[in-house]
Parts: structure tokens; C-alpha cells; sequence
């Protein structure tokens, strides 16, 4: 398993990433908000399973809430409505069991075992899902077969500060690490 930030996307024949998820480059068309380069994440990270299966863990609910929360949250409510346009909910909850952190955001593309890009936005208590739109960031997760591995591209842009996007940096990593834990427990040929 590896994990680090590259200066480039990755090139090869099948999943190769198109030039709309270059750091620098976001995809008007598609909806990207507009953000400097040091304001994106880019986290590289090969796991020991199918692509497949890798895609199943972000897309099926059972298996995305076994790790899409950092190391000592739990996740509380949690929804998915896989589809391009659909929405998702996640529901995090501190140690302390009062303090709750809810993610939510929109499917804009799903190519499995390839590709999904979605929005990722903070809800306030009070708020609907929709109106976290405007202040989104903009997630493409790429995956690439290696043989048995599967290498995962993770960006992630349209941070608001340093702060933000440093603030994920550490909390997606967390989350990554239940990732490899969950599939290296379901058993990592299939």
C-alpha cells in the first residue's frame, strides 16, 4: 500500500485519467468549481484487490460505511442514491457521541470499475442537502488495474483555505487506511 501526492496524473492504456482531472486544469463543463493548484489534494494510493471490488467498497452502502470515516469517528446515518444527478449522505460522529460531522454531495459521473465524480460538501444543522451545491468541492476517483492491485487517484478540489484542504488531507488518509483494512478482510483476489 502506498500513499503520497504526485505532480501529475497517471497515464496508461485502460482508466487512463483525462486531462479534465489535472490539478490545474478543472472542467468547466462538468460543473468544477475554479481553485489554484495548492488548493487541491491529490492522493495516490495502490491497494491489494480488483478494481472491482475497490469500486464496490465507494459505491455499495454496506461497505462504504465499514470505512468512510476517519480512524475513531463512526458513521451514523448513511445514504447513497447511485446514480449520475443522485445524491449521498454520510453521517460522522466524534467519540464523544454528541459532536456529528455530515457530508453530502451529488453523483456527476459513474463508469464503473473506472471512474466516479461527485461533489463533496459540509452540511450546517438546518440545511438542506442542495444547499451545500454552491460551496461543494469537486472529487474524481480514478481507478487503475494493476493485476491484482488496484491503484486508486483520489483529487479532490475547490478548497476554501489551506486549512480545508490540509484538514482533509489528513482526514481522507485516515479513512483510506480503514479502506485497506476492509479489503485486505474481505480477502484480495476477487
Amino acid at each position: 500500500m502506498s500513499e503520497n501526492r504526485a505532480p501529475h496524473e497517471p497515464s496508461g492504456p485502460e482508466g487512463t485519467a483525462p486531462p479534465s482531472i489535472a490539478p490545474d486544469s478543472p472542467d468547466r463543463s462538468r460543473g468544477e468549481p475554479r481553485s489554484s493548484p495548492e488548493r487541491v489534494l491529490r492522493i495516490e494510493r495502490t491497494f491489494s484487490a480488483r478494481r472491482e471490488r475497490v469500486y464496490a467498497a465507494w459505491t455499495e452502502g454496506t461497505l462504504l460505511r465499514a470505512w468512510s470515516c476517519p480512524e475513531g469517528l463512526t458513521v451514523g446515518e448513511a445514504w447513497n442514491d447511485l446514480r449520475v444527478g443522485g445524491r449521498f449522505l454520510l453521517e460522522m460522529i466524534e467519540p464523544d457521541s454528541v459532536t456529528r460531522h455530515v457530508a453530502t454531495g451529488r453523483y456527476l459521473e459513474l463508469d464503473p470499475p473506472r471512474r466516479i465524480v461527485m461533489t463533496h460538501g459540509w452540511l450546517h444543522e438546518g440545511e438542506t442537502p442542495e444547499a451545500v451545491d454552491e460551496r461543494a468541492t469537486h472529487i474524481t476517483v480514478t481507478f487503475f488495474e494493476e493485476g491484482p492491485h488496484t491503484r486508486m487517484v483520489f483529487v479532490q478540489r475547490g478548497f476554501p483555505s489551506d486549512e480545508s484542504r490540509d484538514g482533509h488531507d489528513e482526514g481522507w488518509k485516515s479513512s483510506f487506511r480503514q479502506l485497506d483494512t476492509l479489503l485486505a478482510s474481505m480477502g484480495g483476489d476477487s
